[in-house]
C-alpha cells in the first residue's frame, strides 16, 4: 500500500504572472508576531499576517490597480470547514450569489462560525 502524502493547506494564493515576491519581515509587536511579504509587480504590494498569542491570525494587504477593473482582493485556499471566523470590507452579510447581487450592503461584515 502507498502511503499517500497530506496536502498542506495554503492560505493565501498569489497568481505567478501577478507579483514578484522581494522581502520578508519577522518582528514581534506586543505580544503578536508580525510577519510581513513585500512584492514589486503585478497589484500586490504587501501582506502582512498579525499572529496573537492564542493564535488568531489576522491579514492585512496592499495592492494597486488602475483603470476599471470588475474584481479586486485576495483569494483563500484553504478548507472552509477550518475556518472559526471572518471579517471583510465588501457585499454581505452572506455569501453573494449572482441572483441576489442587488440584495447585499457594501459594508464591513463579520462572521463568527
Amino acid at each position: 500500500m502507498r502511503k499517500q502524502k497530506k496536502k498542506r493547506p495554503h492560505i493565501q494564493r498569489i497568481p505567478s504572472d501577478a507579483a514578484v515576491f522581494t522581502k520578508l519581515d519577522v518582528k514581534e509587536d506586543g505580544g503578536n508576531l508580525v510577519v510581513t511579504a513585500n512584492y514589486k509587480l503585478g497589484n500586490l504590494d504587501k501582506t502582512q499576517w498579525t499572529i496573537n498569542p492564542s493564535g488568531d491570525l489576522a491579514l492585512d494587504y496592499t495592492y494597486n490597480f488602475s483603470g476599471v477593473v470588475d474584481l479586486m482582493g485576495i483569494r483563500f485556499d484553504y478548507p472552509e470547514d477550518q475556518v472559526i471566523s471572518k471579517r471583510w470590507l465588501g457585499a454581505g452579510p452572506y455569501r453573494v450569489w449572482q441572483n441576489r447581487i442587488h440584495g447585499t450592503q457594501y459594508d464591513v461584515w463579520e462572521n463568527r462560525l
